[in-house]
């Protein structure tokens, strides 16, 4: 088996927000962010429409979000946001999102950057993406390669 069958029989991408842009929810609500453009996508498994990421086979992958968040410029107050990685399997997203979320206090003056990395076993077609939620007021995603981004990889395959 040669490097470019092993390359090409790996799923892996990285995704990130194209721009910067303006995001608004209502109190507890679960969005997901809108990585709409990647850098890699080996195996097309991230989908730039859905925002999410569909495990091509069971196994154990490697999950990392890494969010710049700013409050919106016409905020007059310091702000508590939330997000997490969020999963179609049940059992593990209602774990991540009660037990996994990242709590970050955004200020009127400062960009905030932060990030989780997760480790998942997965089954086939399971769906992996990233939530936020905020208390009704605005922040920016800090969007471009260098701001939000949003990875993952196969680590083993199982059978």
């Amino acid at each position: 088996m040669s490097y470019k069958d092993v390359e090409s029989s790996v799923s892996y991408f990285l995704a990130y927000i194209t721009t910067t842009i303006a995001v608004s929810t209502g109190a507890n609500a679960n969005l997901i962010v809108p990585f709409a453009s990647t850098t890699y996508n080996n195996g097309t498994d991230f989908s730039t429409s859905t925002y999410k990421y569909m495990a091509p086979t069971n196994g154990l992958y490697h999950f990392n979000a890494s969010m710049v968040i700013a409050n919106d410029s016409s905020s007059t107050s310091d702000d508590t946001m939330q997000w997490g990685i969020a999963t179609s399997n049940t059992t593990v997203s209602s774990a991540l999102l009660n037990d996994n979320w990242e709590n970050i206090s955004v200020s009127t003056t400062n960009t905030w950057p932060t990030s989780l990395t997760m480790v998942l076993q997965l089954n086939a077609n399971e769906t992996v993406w990233v939530v936020y939620g905020n208390n009704n007021t605005t922040q920016r995603f800090i969007g471009g390669s260098s701001g939000c981004t949003f990875s993952g990889h196969l680590i083993c395959p199982f059978k």
